[in-house]
Protein backbone atom coordinates (compact mmCIF):
# COMPACT_ATOMS: atom_id res chain seq x y z
CA UNK A 1 0.00 0.00 0.00
CA UNK A 2 2.73 2.15 0.78
CA UNK A 3 4.49 1.63 -2.19
CA UNK A 4 1.20 2.47 -4.35
CA UNK A 5 0.80 5.66 -2.21
CA UNK A 6 4.06 6.99 -3.43
CA UNK A 7 3.80 5.89 -6.61
CA UNK A 8 0.42 7.68 -6.99
CA UNK A 9 1.93 11.22 -4.87
CA UNK A 10 5.01 11.43 -7.27
CA UNK A 11 2.42 10.87 -9.89
CA UNK A 12 0.41 13.95 -8.99
CA UNK A 13 3.37 16.31 -8.59
CA UNK A 14 4.75 15.36 -12.20
CA UNK A 15 0.38 15.63 -13.47
CA UNK A 16 -0.19 19.06 -11.98
CA UNK A 17 3.17 20.47 -10.82
CA UNK A 18 2.81 20.56 -6.97
CA UNK A 19 5.06 18.67 -4.59
CA UNK A 20 2.04 17.15 -2.09
CA UNK A 21 4.82 13.87 -0.58
CA UNK A 22 3.92 16.00 2.82
CA UNK A 23 -0.11 16.23 3.18
CA UNK A 24 -0.46 12.68 0.81
CA UNK A 25 1.13 11.25 3.41
CA UNK A 26 -0.17 13.06 6.22
CA UNK A 27 -3.64 12.32 4.61
CA UNK A 28 -2.71 8.47 4.44
CA UNK A 29 -1.74 8.39 8.00
CA UNK A 30 -5.18 10.25 9.16
CA UNK A 31 -7.47 7.89 6.51
CA UNK A 32 -5.68 4.94 8.33
CA UNK A 33 -6.89 6.10 11.77
CA UNK A 34 -10.00 7.11 11.03
CA UNK A 35 -10.53 3.87 9.15
CA UNK A 36 -9.17 1.73 11.79
CA UNK A 37 -12.36 3.92 14.18
CA UNK A 38 -14.71 3.12 11.82
CA UNK A 39 -13.98 -0.68 10.83
CA UNK A 40 -13.92 -1.08 14.28
CA UNK A 41 -17.20 0.32 15.48
CA UNK A 42 -18.94 -1.33 11.72
CA UNK A 43 -17.62 -4.52 13.32
CA UNK A 44 -19.41 -4.28 16.75
CA UNK A 45 -22.26 -3.21 14.91
CA UNK A 46 -22.96 -6.52 12.92
CA UNK A 47 -21.77 -8.55 15.91
CA UNK A 48 -25.12 -6.39 17.97
CA UNK A 49 -27.23 -7.02 15.29
CA UNK A 50 -26.77 -10.70 15.21
CA UNK A 51 -27.30 -10.39 19.16
CA UNK A 52 -23.71 -11.41 20.04
CA UNK A 53 -23.25 -11.34 24.08
CA UNK A 54 -19.44 -12.27 25.21
CA UNK A 55 -21.34 -12.88 28.52
CA UNK A 56 -22.81 -15.95 27.05
CA UNK A 57 -20.89 -19.16 26.88
CA UNK A 58 -23.48 -20.49 24.02
CA UNK A 59 -24.02 -17.83 21.61
CA UNK A 60 -27.42 -17.61 19.57
CA UNK A 61 -27.73 -19.21 15.62
CA UNK A 62 -27.90 -15.14 14.73
CA UNK A 63 -24.70 -14.17 16.83
CA UNK A 64 -23.12 -17.17 15.07
CA UNK A 65 -23.86 -16.30 12.10
CA UNK A 66 -22.69 -12.30 13.12
CA UNK A 67 -19.24 -14.14 13.74
CA UNK A 68 -19.52 -15.36 10.01
CA UNK A 69 -20.04 -12.42 8.85
CA UNK A 70 -17.42 -10.07 10.82
CA UNK A 71 -14.64 -12.77 10.27
CA UNK A 72 -15.10 -14.30 7.00
CA UNK A 73 -17.27 -12.03 4.72
CA UNK A 74 -16.12 -8.98 5.51
CA UNK A 75 -12.85 -9.54 4.62
CA UNK A 76 -13.71 -11.29 1.77
CA UNK A 77 -15.69 -8.58 0.29
CA UNK A 78 -12.89 -5.69 1.31
CA UNK A 79 -10.29 -7.49 -0.38
CA UNK A 80 -12.81 -8.29 -3.53
CA UNK A 81 -12.87 -4.22 -3.76
CA UNK A 82 -9.36 -3.71 -2.94
CA UNK A 83 -7.94 -6.17 -6.00
CA UNK A 84 -10.59 -4.30 -8.70
CA UNK A 85 -9.32 -0.84 -7.25
CA UNK A 86 -5.69 -2.12 -7.80
CA UNK A 87 -6.76 -3.06 -11.35
CA UNK A 88 -7.43 0.22 -12.19
CA UNK A 89 -4.11 1.37 -10.49
CA UNK A 90 -2.37 2.00 -13.64
CA UNK A 91 0.83 4.59 -13.07
CA UNK A 92 3.35 2.22 -13.66
CA UNK A 93 2.39 2.47 -17.32
CA UNK A 94 3.56 6.53 -17.04
CA UNK A 95 5.82 5.68 -13.96
CA UNK A 96 9.35 5.38 -16.13
CA UNK A 97 8.39 9.06 -17.87
CA UNK A 98 6.74 10.71 -14.39
CA UNK A 99 10.17 10.28 -12.96
CA UNK A 100 12.40 11.13 -15.51
CA UNK A 101 10.78 13.95 -16.08
CA UNK A 102 10.77 15.24 -12.51
CA UNK A 103 14.13 14.67 -12.37
CA UNK A 104 14.92 17.44 -15.38
CA UNK A 105 12.35 19.67 -13.88
CA UNK A 106 9.95 18.97 -16.04
CA UNK A 107 6.05 18.11 -15.61
CA UNK A 108 3.18 17.11 -17.55
CA UNK A 109 3.09 19.69 -20.74
CA UNK A 110 5.85 21.10 -20.54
Amino acid sequence: MFGCLQDAITYGEWYNGYGTAGMGNAASSFCMKVGSGVGTVALGWILAAGGFDAQLKVQSASALSSIAVVFAWVPVITSVICVICMAFFDVDKYYGKVVEDLSQGKHRGE
